[in-house]
């Protein structure tokens, strides 16, 4: 049976920072390989507000030597290999691709968690656990927490210095200024229960809108979000059980201020 002291469930930015603030005593479970995925993945928030600890001043250190963070915006999608690199380097213990099946009270204290990957079945003996998914893994407490979803794009320009699409309904819709010269973050507002169907659909049928109105002639829709952007009022931080904290990731509005959190 394996053995942490610290289980952390998603390999979203927070999740990343944990496992890198503990690296022999945490073990780190993500069901796909995408890493950092609530910001990187889903191109969400490309601010980034200065950093206020150690932790998050070597971040930001990491994301100018990638080339990754210009004028307080960063380039999100290579955020994902640039924590690959980091959590490699402090050697912590990361499994990819691994399902939580199940959490049940282990008869000594703690939680015996069930995995699943390519190797089968294990079980996982943990002091503590920290969920940070938005969807929550294992508990309701998602349930009708407020927030808001959205999905996003990247446009870039056909011509330098292409005036950014206004838009008269920003709760609708709204252009955010990435971190690449002439590139903006096409964000579209979803309905609460929308999937990843209704997600694409809702921005490639916001896309077809601008460009029919003329408000896009100068862009052109370079990619499209790889996950669903979740946006809540306020950093959770809520108890499941006896030491089993949900603390979604996305819930701290930026990338710098989750990664940050690692040591809340």
């Amino acid at each position: 049976m394996l053995q942490a002291n610290r289980l952390v469930i998603g390999g979203t930015v927070l999740g990343c920072g944990l496992a890198m603030a503990d690296s022999a005593g945490t073990l780190l479970v993500e069901r796909g390989m995408v890493l950092g995925y609530d910001y990187s993945a889903a191109l969400h928030e490309p601010a980034c507000p200065e950093a206020t600890t150690p932790a998050g001043r070597e971040l930001a250190d990491a994301m100018v030597e990638w080339g990754l963070l210009h004028d307080g915006r960063v380039h999100l999608p290579p955020v994902a290999d640039l924590l690959a690199a980091r959590l490699h380097e402090r050697n912590c213990r990361v499994l990819l691709y691994t399902e939580v099946l199940k959490i049940e009270a282990h008869n000594d204290g703690g939680w015996a968690v069930t995995l699943w990957n390519r190797d089968g079945m294990s079980t996982v003996a943990a002091e503590q656990i920290v969920d940070t998914t938005s969807e929550g893994v294992g508990h309701a407490l998602a349930q009708g927490v407020p927030l808001r979803k959205s999905f996003c794009g990247a446009m870039v320009a056909t011509a330098a210095g292409a005036p950014a699409p206004e838009s008269i309904e920003p709760e609708r819709w709204c252009c955010l200024r990435g971190a690449l010269p002439d590139e903006l973050i096409l964000k579209v507002a979803l309905l609460a229960d929308a999937g990843w169907p209704q997600a694409r659909q809702a921005l490639h049928d916001t896309w077809a809108e601008l460009r029919g109105r003329g408000l896009a002639r100068s862009w052109q829709l370079g990619a499209e979000a790889g996950a669903i952007a979740h946006e809540y009022i306020a950093p959770i931080n809520r108890a499941v059980g006896p030491s089993w904290r949900w603390r979604p990731s996305a819930s701290y509005g930026s990338l710098m201020a989750a990664y940050e959190g690692r040591t809340a």
